[in-house]
């Protein structure tokens, strides 16, 4: 029977966090904020609701093939972005929700952030409907 090394020192994941890190705090999602600011504006953010779920967030660019009959092996090169539709789901939040669902559905490209108890931020535009 061979014996099979599970620990490698080139890829030691503990290496990325630091002594002063807890690592724990990026493995739960309690905490995240989902956030918008008005459109042009990518300062002022204002939480619209308790997130209950959070999508993928992001997008990935489209395979463009580029085999030419010289070829003897499939090409593709990375093209376009596509956009995607991310689907949160919310708790209603009194007051500040009431001031976003006055704005579904208008198609303005409002700022939207989305912000993770570790502080890792993602941002993003776009429309948004209820």
């Amino acid at each position: 029977m061979k014996k099979i090394n599970l620990y490698s020192d080139k890829l030691n994941l503990q290496r990325f966090a630091g002594a002063d890190v807890d690592s724990t705090q990026g493995l739960v999602a309690t905490g995240t904020k989902l956030e918008m600011a008005q459109p042009g504006d990518t300062t002022t953010y204002t939480e619209v609701a308790d997130v209950k779920t959070i999508p993928a967030l992001g997008g990935s660019p489209q395979e463009v093939d580029v085999t030419t009959l010289a070829d003897t092996r499939a090409k593709q090169i990375e093209g376009i972005e596509a956009a995607t539709t991310a689907a949160f789901s919310v708790q209603y939040k009194g007051p500040s929700w009431n001031a976003v669902e006055a704005k579904a559905g208008d198609r303005q490209q409002y700022n939207w952030r989305v912000t993770y108890p570790d502080g890792m931020v993602a941002t993003f535009t776009g429309s948004f409907t209820i």
